[in-house]
């Protein structure tokens, strides 16, 4: 995230600006709101799209009652491929198939086997001139970024913003870029910026064509997320929160402001460790081998170093010492994970019972929700959350009653989504599959 401080008060930033006036400086009106910036960003919006192209012209850009609809995901976390098919908008008719892959992602591979899936997926389908094909793009697909304007002249507003785009996008030709403008006021303008490559996303809808799949609409996975849960509750688009998609293996964080989607984040594990009846600690469930390497390699850089001297005398004692350290830190390999436990002093005292052993563990996913909303918290304290909304199997909804009995330390509200939803549960636990229905409908700047 950027906060556009520095570069603001750069000089070359200054003389580019002016350059930008000199060209286009058509208004003295003030721009404070949502609406004027947003309009200044829709021809942006439009040249970004024109080198995106593919086999559209058999794309269906709506559902009818016997329309058949195939929407295609791929969550490159999980490494899945998954698929729903249905017949309009009858749940009855819906089937969901998974489809596992070994490859890394996102590379030549990684397409191949997609192509050789579908394909093989749409061997017994319709014709594809009557399907109607969504995409779900992995998140790690686009980039979200914040970017502060000053407040100032309508024409200069959209000049300084193209400026520092230039300047934070150096490969800005190569991007699809949408801006939102989420916050106003007398100081500045926050900015919201999406951005995908042009090439990554044109892969995916040639990838499909090649197997008779014209996708009209493709956005990402938390936006399709967010786009379920403002079409199953309205009312929560008018507000900031955290939504939190716990699985079985996995967990997706989605942030919204006022309907938009600003962030996204995910942990490596889900509510299965809900079901354990013994505490879970977060070293055992989350990889940090990379982390822990780092952490070795530089204690024995360190070590290194303090065996250097001055004196030339001790040159050669100081290679072999060297060269002994080094060879040690070569064999070294990371041993067995084993729980990291606190001191007993700095322990938490727990009730012993099935359901007090259930909330420590849900306390992970606590600290985890409470560190992103900090984050975001430090950067613009306009963008806290009011309410964090958690999507679980209702079991565990009980959970949450006791959670917010620490609502003085907490800071926020943690509230069940799943209640009262018209839908199947198959789509509660995949509600970016159902909210991928509706992507067009909400946050349409966030849809490709």
């Amino acid at each position: 995230m950027s906060d556009g401080g520095d570069f603001m008060n750069s000089k070359n930033f200054k003389d580019k600006l002016k350059a930008f006036f000199k060209i286009s400086n058509k208004s003295d009106n003030p721009n404070t709101s949502n609406e004027q910036s947003d309009s200044d960003n829709k021809v942006n919006n439009k040249e970004a799209d024109e080198n995106v192209k593919y086999k559209s012209r058999n794309a269906i850009s709506s559902v009818k009652k016997n329309t058949p609809v195939l929407i295609v995901e791929i969550d490159i976390i999980r490494k899945l491929i998954i698929i729903l098919s249905m017949i309009g908008f009858d749940f009855s008719t819906m089937l969901i198939d998974t489809f596992p892959y070994k490859t890394r992602s996102l590379d030549d591979e990684f397409f191949e086997r997609l192509e050789v899936i579908l394909n093989n997926y749409m061997k017994d389908k319709p014709s594809e001139q009557s399907v109607a094909v969504y995409i779900i793009l992995p998140n790690a697909c686009v980039s979200n970024d914040l970017i502060n304007i000053p407040t100032m002249k309508r024409g200069q507003m959209s000049s300084s913003l193209e400026v520092a785009l230039n300047s934070s996008y150096k490969n800005k030709k190569d991007l699809i870029i949408r801006t939102q403008n989420l916050l106003s006021n007398k100081q500045y303008n926050t900015y919201y910026i999406l951005s995908i490559k042009k090439s990554l996303l044109a892969r995916f809808f040639t990838s499909l064509a090649n197997c008779k799949m014209y996708a009209k609409y493709a956005s990402y996975m938390a936006n399709t997320t967010l786009s379920g849960v403002f079409t199953l509750k309205p009312k929560y688009k008018n507000h900031t929160f955290l939504f939190m998609d716990i699985k079985q293996d996995v967990t997706y964080f989605s942030f919204s402001v006022k309907g938009k989607t600003i962030a996204h984040y995910y942990l490596q594990f889900g509510y299965k460790i809900l079901e354990s009846q013994k505490l879970v600690y977060e070293n055992m469930i989350i990889d940090h081998t990379l982390a822990e390497i780092t952490v070795l390699n530089a204690k024995e850089k360190a070590k290194s170093k303090q065996l250097t001297v001055v004196s030339d005398e001790e040159e050669d004692k100081e290679v072999d010492a060297n060269n002994q350290d080094s060879a040690v830190a070569q064999g070294k390999v990371l041993g067995k994970k084993v729980p990291k436990k606190l001191p007993k002093f700095m322990q938490r005292e727990y009730e012993n019972t099935e359901e007090g052993i259930l909330f420590e563990n849900f306390r992970i996913f606590m600290k985890w929700a409470l560190l992103t909303i900090e984050t975001y918290n430090k950067k613009n304290p306009s963008l806290k959350p009011e309410v964090i909304y958690v999507n679980m199997p209702a079991q565990y909804n009980f959970i949450l009653d006791k959670v917010n009995e620490e609502l003085s330390e907490n800071g926020i509200l943690f509230q069940p989504f799943n209640v009262d939803l018209n839908i199947p549960s198959s789509l509660v636990e995949n509600i970016e599959l159902y909210g991928s229905l509706f992507m067009n409908n909400h946050n349409k700047d966030q849809v490709f």
